[in-house]
Parts: C-alpha cells; structure tokens; sequence
C-alpha cells in the first residue's frame, strides 16, 4: 500500500512536503514550493498566490498514493506584524483549507509548539534549527532544504518546517 504524508506550511515562503511510503517503508520525499506571481499594485509590484498551481501539485501529490495524511500548520496572528502581511498569511491558509477540503484530503491543523514539543525536542525552536532537524531525520534531501548563498549556507525554512510536518503526520 502507498501512503503520502503531506506537511504544508502555508505561508508565501512556505511549502508542501510530501513523504511516500511504500510497505513502512520510505520511498521519497518531494518538496512544492508555492507558486507566486507579481502584480502591479501602485507603484510597487506585490507577490500573490498562483491558486491554479498550487491545487494542481497539491492534487498531484494526493492522486499519487492510497491513503493520504496532512497536517496543516495552524498559523494566527502575531503581535507586531503589519495588517497587511497578517491579511496575506491568513489568506494563504485558507486557500489551503480550501483546496484541501475542495478536494477531500483529510488534514488536521497543528499549532508549531505542538509539533516542535515533539519533533524538536531538547532543540532549540527557531527556524534555522528546524532547517537542521529536518537534515538530521531526511539526510537524503539535505540539498533541496539547503542553497549556497554568498559563500554561506542557508536553510530554505519553509520546506524544512513542512518536511517536519510532514513527519508529524508519519509518526502521530
């Protein structure tokens, strides 16, 4: 039996990671990274959610596999952030909800201090150390949550918080 294990971070760096099994086995893992496009708005260009693209990978990655688990990282506001980027996030989220749901995808949300209690435990919680988790469990796609920049590492955080959902939802 084939399963897939979807972890999506739904932010506009976010992504979707997706962990196949084959007879508890682990066969691949594939990052998604949601496409955006640019939109005039005034004088400056601002970034938008490409929702046909997004529902095309997410209705790939579904498709590919006999049962199908996601969790879905429950984000809210946070003191400090403009109205703006809040509005942006937030509808991020509900675009996912609703593909999700649009295309009968089980999924759970789960708050990041539930899932970093148990899958960074003893580590520190920030993002760069969820970027390290995730090499540690999945060294195989150290190169895809990893880029060289300027002569320094940098860890791509939105597919390592979304692979580490992913193994959330494999090991829950």
């Amino acid at each position: 039996m084939k399963k897939v294990y979807l972890g999506i971070d739904p932010g506009q760096t976010g992504a979707i990671a997706c962990i196949t099994v084959v007879d508890s086995a682990v066969t691949s893992v594939e990052f998604y990274d949601p496409a955006m496009f640019q939109v005039k708005s005034g004088t400056k260009n601002k970034s938008e959610y490409n929702e046909v693209d997004m529902a095309r990978a997410l209705k790939a990655f579904a498709d590919s596999a006999d049962e199908v688990t996601c969790v879905l990282e429950k984000v809210s506001a946070m003191p400090g952030q403009g109205v703006t980027s809040m509005f942006n996030f937030g509808m991020g989220f509900g675009l996912w909800r609703g593909m999700l749901s649009a295309y009968h995808i089980p999924y759970s949300l789960v708050h990041p201090a539930t899932w970093k209690a148990k899958i960074m435990k003893d580590m520190p919680k920030e993002k760069e150390a969820a970027v390290q988790r995730a090499v540690q469990l999945y060294p195989d796609s150290a190169s895809e949550l990893c880029h060289e920049y300027r002569g320094r590492t940098i860890g791509h955080l939105g597919r390592a918080d979304a692979l580490l959902l992913a193994h959330y939802a494999l090991t829950s």
